[in-house]
């Protein structure tokens, strides 16, 4: 048995090329949640967890039904990454999240189309939310979208960074100084390829979106 403070890890259930998602339990609860561990050797130098924690604080300010919500989030230990094997490299940081039976919205495709249409909404709702709180995905595509009975959420704000809105709900987006590019190529706004950070916003999602829809 793997434990993880008040969790436990059942299954493997995916894995990226930064991070692994394991199905897991809250032993008290008997609440089944979704575990993602950074297990990329990146994940473990101190720049990339204070991005991590940045993911957190940036979810954590989300609360709206078509947003997964998060539970818990901290470091793998010791005790932890023995008991897997040291399959999870201790310091390793984690996030516990809704677990969502449903998969990602891509393996449901194709959708008639009432369905679609109201996915699509119920999408826009979440992103309309997530911006009134100065949060920009930029990352959305189907992957991360998942189907939570009869409605979508939306997942792995990995890379969302908070930008800054004024009470006129104008975004100021401070300009980035790491030149790595942020995404997935397909679904890429022209301001994410062409990396101008200062240019991204919500528009970036929303371009994102139209790629999305198109697919």
């Amino acid at each position: 048995m793997i434990r993880l403070g008040p969790f436990q890890l059942i299954e493997p259930a995916g894995h990226g090329a930064m991070a692994e998602v394991w199905r897991g339990i809250h032993l008290r609860q008997r609440v089944l949640v979704a575990v993602k561990i950074v297990t990329a050797r990146a994940g473990r130098e101190a720049r990339y967890r204070k991005l991590f924690a940045r993911e957190v604080r940036a979810v954590a300010r989300l609360d709206h039904p078509g947003v997964v919500r998060v539970y818990d989030h901290g470091e793998i230990d010791e005790e932890t990454a023995e008991a897997s094997g040291w399959r999870l490299p201790p310091d390793a940081p984690y996030l516990v999240m809704d677990w969502l039976a449903g998969g990602p919205l891509r393996a449901q495709l194709p959708l008639d189309w009432p369905t679609l249409r109201a996915t699509l909404l119920s999408l826009l709702d979440a992103l309309a939310h997530a911006h009134a709180r100065g949060v920009v995905h930029r990352d959305l595509k189907p992957d991360n979208v998942l189907v939570d009975g009869d409605r979508c959420r939306l997942t792995d704000f990995g890379i969302a960074r908070p930008s800054t809105a004024n009470t006129s709900g104008r975004f100021r987006v401070t300009r980035r100084t790491d030149p790595t590019m942020l995404g997935t190529p397909h679904f890429m706004a022209p301001e994410q390829i062409e990396g101008r950070w200062r240019d991204q916003g919500p528009w970036t999602d929303l371009y994102s979106f139209g790629c999305m829809v198109y697919e």
